[in-house]
């Protein structure tokens, strides 16, 4: 169709899948306007040595996945130019999805709409005004049974967290294997490290949004770990799972901003109990009944999660949570960990109670409490300015791991004379701050499904 036959505004075009050799492709079709023109786009997926099911249980539950994943990575697109106006020429939301889309699209980019300084306030009738009889296939809540395997896929991430995870399926015995979507060469080398089968599945973004970016398109944070979940979602199906694990701690709960008008922006909304929670009603009403996607870290805080990484020696030397090692389109830092973003200062403090100053050293290739330039950026953790938009703990478990390291007796004789606890303790006493101890043995409201809360006893 020629480029001045496209429709305006914001369009859903019908996917398609290919046999590509041994591999399957998912193909996502958008059309966005920008600047007065009309853009065509393709995302793929790429599933490596699997074929289309010939189970009509599979093949619906399928559908109805990559529905939900064709509508969620739309966002990556729809960002560009944010317009009202959205069409579905493939098959169109139903009620209760329209009102579940208009929410993860309205949570899972507040923060992408507050640092662009875009209004709102009409996102929650986004998918409203889409008139479901113009598309040709409408998505009926009929979800299938799978009866799948037991067996977990754990989404590993290059950092403590997803290993935490694995670490306690595996203590309690759940068959698993390892993945990541479009993962960087680090996530590549922690995953062979854990000896388990591995699945690589491949994303790539249309090249033509980041040419749409240079020409002033809108950029910014989007729900990536809701576009991961659903691409694993349909992982499961495809290679016969019955659970997507995450590793998401209690701490992505806590909102990084909250606005004058009390509205709550949160960086790590996609990793939130409240998108789990969604994302589980979704597929028990439209893709499968026991199929599952949930946080098994979801009951702990991160000082916890922390606690139980210090045990895991033989990945201290390979892991990374620094971000720049995993941008979107390569690596950006030759070391594991930049020693200046949020997330290697966060994890640092969190990992000092449980850990010598010698081990962090080793693991950081620097002491990142010794360094008196960190301190803004350590005393914006700890609550004392604004909380940075990254996928760190709660500026509490900032507050009682670094008072801990000056309080306790046995930690002050190793960090107690470091310049980042000894010159921010006396503003952090003058605040209200849980204790070290009581965050460690807190647990927190999660949804992990009956078969797997034996999980828990590890």
């Amino acid at each position: 169709m020629p480029a001045a036959e496209l429709p305006a505004g914001f369009q859903f075009i019908a996917t398609h899948w290919q046999q590509c050799g041994e591999d399957l492709e998912l193909a996502l079709h958008y059309r966005l306007r920008f600047a007065g023109q009309q853009h065509a786009l393709c995302e793929r997926i790429v599933f490596p040595a699997v074929a289309l099911p010939r189970s009509a249980a599979r093949l619906q539950a399928l559908t109805a996945a990559q529905q939900l994943l064709h509508w969620l990575a739309g966002c990556s697109y729809w960002k560009a130019n944010c317009d009202e106006h959205i069409e579905f020429a493939g098959a169109a939301p139903d009620r209760w999805q329209r009102k579940a889309l208009a929410q993860i699209y309205r949570q899972g980019l507040a923060e992408f709409a507050l640092v662009n300084e875009l209004d709102q306030s009409g996102w929650s009738r986004l998918f409203h005004s889409a008139d479901p009889a113009t598309a040709t296939a409408t998505a009926a809540a009929s979800a299938a049974s799978l009866k799948p395997k037991r067996r977990a896929l754990v989404p590993m991430g290059g950092g403590k967290d997803s290993l935490v995870a694995l670490d306690l399926l595996l203590q309690a015995g759940i068959d698993c294997s390892v993945t990541a979507v479009r993962p960087a060469a680090l996530i590549v080398s922690v995953a062979a490290a854990t000896g388990l089968p591995w699945l690589s599945i491949q994303r790539h973004i249309d090249p033509q949004l980041l040419a749409l970016n240079g020409q002033g398109a809108l950029n910014g944070h989007v729900p990536i770990t809701a576009i991961n979940a659903a691409i694993l979602l349909l992982a499961a199906i495809l290679y016969d799972f019955e659970a997507v694990v995450f590793a998401n701690e209690a701490s992505a709960d806590e909102p990084t901003r909250q606005l004058a008008d009390g509205t709550a922006v949160n960086h790590q909304y996609s990793k939130s109990s409240a998108f789990e929670v969604l994302l589980q009603a979704w597929m028990q009403r439209y893709i499968a009944t026991d199929l599952y996607c949930f946080s098994i870290l979801r009951p702990f805080s991160e000082l916890a999660i922390c606690q139980r990484f210090a045990g895991l020696r033989r990945y201290h030397p390979l892991v990374s949570s620094c971000n720049r090692q995993f941008h979107l389109h390569g690596a950006r830092s030759d070391r594991r960990w930049c020693g200046r973003c949020p997330k290697c200062l966060f994890v640092f403090l969190a990992l000092a109670p449980f850990l010598s100053p010698q081990a962090l050293r080793q693991m950081f290739a620097a002491d990142l409490l010794d360094d008196a330039t960190l301190l803004p950026r350590y005393a914006d953790l700890c609550g004392l300015g604004e909380k940075p938009f990254e996928c760190v703990g709660t500026m509490a478990e900032a507050r009682a791991a670094l008072l801990a390291l000056v309080d306790d007796a046995s930690l002050r004789s190793q960090w107690g004379e470091h310049r980042v606890p000894q010159q921010l303790a006396p503003a952090l006493r003058e605040q209200q701050a849980a204790e070290l101890p009581a965050l460690l043995a807190a647990r927190y409201p999660h949804h992990i499904p009956p078969a797997y809360q034996q999980v828990l006893s590890a």
